[in-house]
């Protein structure tokens, strides 16, 4: 009797580019219908020592970056080279052209 081989599967979930500008679309969508959400970073960046009000970077965009590596499993320099590369993860992260994009060691300490 045969045995039928078990194709293993990817252990991290890759989007194909034709559906990744629609799913930080919708993801964006449910951000901004549950802005709670981002409550909950503020809160956490104001009680770490070292992050808040200094960094020029609001909390749901801490929470929406922290999605994208999630998402696309960057390492904090890939992220932030993407960031600043890519018009749909600067439109989901709510940044702006002319806005900076905080170094990799900076991400690594607010995500």
């Amino acid at each position: 009797m045969k045995r039928r081989a078990l194709i293993q599967l990817p252990v991290i979930f890759r989007v194909s580019r034709r559906n990744r500008v629609e799913l930080f679309r919708t993801l964006s969508r449910i951000l901004s219908d549950n802005s709670d959400l981002a409550d909950g970073i503020r809160n956490a960046l104001f009680s770490c020592p070292g992050t808040g009000t200094e960094n020029q970077i609001t909390a749901e965009q801490v929470l929406r970056i922290a999605i994208v590596r999630a998402i696309e499993n960057f390492t904090y320099d890939e992220l932030r080279f993407r960031l600043s590369d890519s018009f749909t993860y600067l439109n989901f992260c709510l940044v702006g052209i002319s806005d900076t994009i905080p170094q990799a060691s900076e991400l690594a300490d607010l995500i």
